[in-house]
């Protein structure tokens, strides 16, 4: 585990200007630097990088963060992955703590998974080029499939004997132990090779490791299994992996767009063809979990699934999955018996470019062409419309369905409005399933059922998770509560007054209130906060340390308080002619007014919040019949309580010159 003193160097040493740049082509604009966003498709640079706050921001898609998130964006490292890699681009020599017995275990056997992984496919790699009967039979057929030495060796494809042992001998004479072959995948119960006569496909994680294998069978015995895939382990999770996205991610973010095939071999060809924007979700059915790492990095994808049935079955399973995640998606049928791989060997690079550009089908227009039409059936027609209604209730987008919704009754010559309300009930159904599968998590909730009317408005799922929701202040209390930290981790250890930092003087005069936090995210960064402080000998820390947080939350919130800040700037013909602000200081400078308003406000809406608390518990107190000494007593106190809050609710209102009702 890497040490603290060591993460502080790293965070303190890198340079946002200089890790981006080694991705995004920056120009300088202003303070700032700007440059197309690598994680969207763009023309207009809308993606900036601050050097003085250390962050980037893209206004375009949102994305943004410190110099540690950036490598874990765009290279899909996990955050020790991302320091490692900062530590050796700064020459930063690792430190590492200790860590309880059954952490090191943990990590340590992952690690040896990769690397056990690693070396099997080392191994089958080598055979492939080196061994004659590897030559003759496995790279052979490879070749005659038309691919080139330079993408074999890019894919790390290999070829594993049919001796029953061969692997097993290679890794032990390497000291590795049967435990970790097992667990890996590599062999079965009986402790043989589970590849064996077989060309295999390596399949790497997101960070270009080896996690598991494909393997095609050489064999011409119809029993045995044309294509088997190495089990789920502790590294390999079928559901959440996909076959070439780890070269394909930066065309992916490019272009906007995945191309999505069903096989091995539709990937290699296509990327030989230039198209690296190409995936495939071999080994499994496709899955949510896939979707979900293929919207990491475009909002559109094209399904090139097999022309037979059997593919076209498939693609209309994945235009649900894909709707649901909030995913364009496209269909192209190919000309049977073609699938992907045959047809561009088939017809060439450009003309397969042409074709996927002239056929590509939205997902209405799909249905209508793999149903048969019957103009002397109209019930055909409305059972496919009845699907398309289906699919259009998975449309989050209030304004996307609407454009679809129209579409449809175009092409079904049917009134939109009718599509619309037949959608909307089914979106109001999906709606109350949510909310009694969340009421069974949480009995308290007694959210109603949306109308159909207000079904159009439903906001999208994956907005409402409480991450978001905790970054986004839903009522005056939480924005009071997210100004104090803003200013904490942008000003903390800027100087309040002599004797103070801003950190002190927020916190000195918020002690009283810290429990009075309505969201959970902000008091518990408060309390990270106080932590720091005792840890640090009362040094606040640099706002980098929320930037690059480990916990992506807590970083996206950092990111969205002070990226606004970096993105305005005075214009430098100001700066030229010595044109200022006559009203305030600079933004950056007048950090004392500032804290000294924002504190004033947040103690005076809290106040006003006890206030009405204590009122109301006043009147509760009059409406029940109780002794009369108890009752004057509780009210006497009640009352001098309340008397106590109105002082201090008059001073704070004056002193941030608000009104206050009574």
């Amino acid at each position: 585990m890497i040490s603290k003193k060591t993460v502080d160097t790293i965070l303190e040493t890198a340079q946002i200007d200089q890790v981006v740049g080694d991705f995004v082509n920056l120009k300088r604009r202003g303070a700032n630097l700007i440059g197309l966003c690598p994680f969207h498709h763009e023309k207009s640079p809308s993606f900036s990088v601050s050097t003085v706050r250390g962050l980037y921001k893209c206004f375009g898609c949102g994305k943004g963060g410190g110099a540690v998130h950036f490598v874990m964006e765009h290279e899909s490292y996990s955050y020790p992955e991302a320091l490692r890699y900062l530590a050796q681009k700064y020459h930063i020599a690792i430190e590492e703590e200790k860590v309880d017995d059954d952490y090191r275990e943990k990590m340590q056997e992952v690690d040896s998974l990769y690397i056990v992984n690693k070396a099997a496919q080392a191994y089958y790699s080598d055979l492939l080029f080196n061994d004659a009967y590897a030559k003759d039979v496995a790279l052979a057929y490879f070749k005659e499939r038309g691919l080139r030495e330079d993408l074999i060796k890019k894919f790390d494809l290999g070829f594993a004997h049919g001796e029953q042992a061969d692997l097993v001998k290679h890794l032990q004479s390497q000291r590795f132990e049967p435990a970790i072959l097992e667990k890996a995948g590599l062999i079965n119960q009986y402790g043989k090779d589970f590849f064996r006569q077989r060309v295999l496909f390596p399949i790497h994680n997101l960070a270009g490791k080896v996690v598991g294998f494909g393997g095609r069978t050489m064999s011409s015995d119809k029993s045995i299994p044309k294509y088997i895939n190495t089990r789920e382990t502790e590294i390999y999770i079928k559901n959440k992996t996909l076959y070439g996205l780890h070269i394909a991610k930066k065309t992916i973010q490019q272009k906007g767009e995945a191309w999505l095939t069903e096989g091995y071999m539709d990937v290699l060809s296509l990327h030989q063809a230039g198209f690296s924007q190409t995936i495939a979700s071999a080994g499994t059915s496709l899955t949510s979990g896939q979707v979900a790492q293929i919207k990491k990095y475009a909002e559109n994808v094209c399904i090139l699934y097999d022309g037979d049935a059997a593919g076209m079955a498939a693609a209309d399973k994945a235009i649900t999955l894909f709707l649901e995640q909030d995913i364009n998606p496209f269909v192209v049928l190919f000309p049977l018996p073609e699938d992907p791989d045959s047809y561009v060997r088939k017809v060439g690079a450009a003309a397969f470019e042409a074709y996927v550009a002239q056929n590509r089908l939205d997902f209405i227009s799909f249905k209508l062409k793999i149903t048969p039409q019957d103009p002397k059936n109209p019930f055909a027609k409305l059972k496919t419309l009845e699907e398309v209604v289906k699919l259009l209730a998975k449309i989050r987008e209030p304004l996307k369905r609407a454009v679809f919704i129209k579409r449809a009754a175009d092409m079904f010559e049917i009134a939109e409005e009718k599509i619309n309300q037949e959608a909307n009930k089914l979106i109001s159904i999906q709606f109350q399933t949510q909310k009694n599968t969340s009421n069974e998590a949480d009995p308290t909730n007694n959210d109603t059922q949306p109308s159909p009317e207000q079904a159009n408005q439903i906001i999208p799922q994956h907005k409402i998770n409480i991450e978001q929701e905790n970054l986004t202040p839903i009522n005056s209390q939480e924005y009071q509560e997210r100004d104090i930290i803003r200013l904490l981790i942008q000003f903390g250890a800027a100087q309040f007054n002599p004797q103070q930092t801003v950190a002190e003087f927020v916190l000195d005069n918020m002690l009283d209130f810290i429990d009075e936090f309505e969201n959970t995210l902000y008091s518990k960064i408060i309390l990270e906060y106080m932590d720091y402080l005792d840890q640090n000998n009362n040094q606040a820390p640099h706002p980098n340390y929320f930037i690059n947080h480990q916990q992506p939350v807590i970083a996206a919130l950092a990111v969205d308080l002070l990226a606004p800040a970096a993105r305005y700037e005075y214009s430098q013909n100001w700066i030229k002619w010595n044109v200022f602000l006559q009203s305030q200081q600079l933004p950056d400078l007048n950090h004392q007014k500032d804290s000294y308003y924002a504190v004033s406000r947040f103690k005076l809406r809290k106040i006003e919040k006890l206030c009405a608390k204590n009122s109301a518990e006043l009147k509760k107190l009059q409406q029940k019949s109780q002794l009369e000494e108890e009752y004057f007593t509780n009210a006497i106190i009640l009352i001098q309580v309340q008397m106590k809050l109105n002082a201090l609710k008059a001073e704070f209102a004056k002193k941030t010159n608000t009104v206050v009702l009574k």
